[in-house]
């Protein structure tokens, strides 16, 4: 798997797949987002300092979308979801345990990565857990909150 920073030609393949009904049933906002609105948000996210839209990619396809943010320089949160054509494949986890070293390199002082989660959300459940994230708590609205300490 290859990690590379999100550019302006991905704008319309992110909202493509964010847009894709299975990824917005796990999002936190659900709504269809408009090509304006996604815009907006994308080109602002490309100049934040303490944001990465990173693009996974294996043999040339795009995979996957990993968004870090952070608030202090020792904990990111991250977010993850998938082309639709490649899920189920492994992917999510291939991901998920490549991106660390991709996080540690971007900040030097992270000593953990937080991961918010919908309780309906097994697939990435079952990927977190497996990876040694370990869940913190769960929220009244049926929020998973899962964190590696690296």
């Amino acid at each position: 798997m290859n990690y590379r920073d999100a550019e302006p030609l991905d704008c319309d393949w992110i909202l493509t797949c964010r847009n894709d009904p299975e990824t917005r049933n796990q999002s936190f906002n659900s709504k269809e987002i408009s090509l304006e609105e996604h815009t907006l948000w994308f080109n602002r996210s490309l100049t934040m300092t303490n944001r990465k839209i990173i693009i996974a990619e294996y043999e040339f396809t795009r995979i996957g979308v990993v968004r870090l943010d952070y608030e202090d320089v020792e904990t990111i949160e991250i977010s993850v979801f998938l082309e639709p054509e490649q899920r189920g494949k492994g992917y999510g986890q291939i991901i998920l345990k490549g991106i660390n070293e991709y996080a540690v390199e971007w900040l030097p002082s992270l000593k953990q990565i937080v991961a918010l989660v919908k309780q309906t959300n097994l697939a990435s459940i079952r990927a977190f857990t497996k990876l040694g994230y370990i869940q913190q708590h769960v929220s009244v609205d049926n929020i998973v909150t899962f964190k590696l300490t690296l």
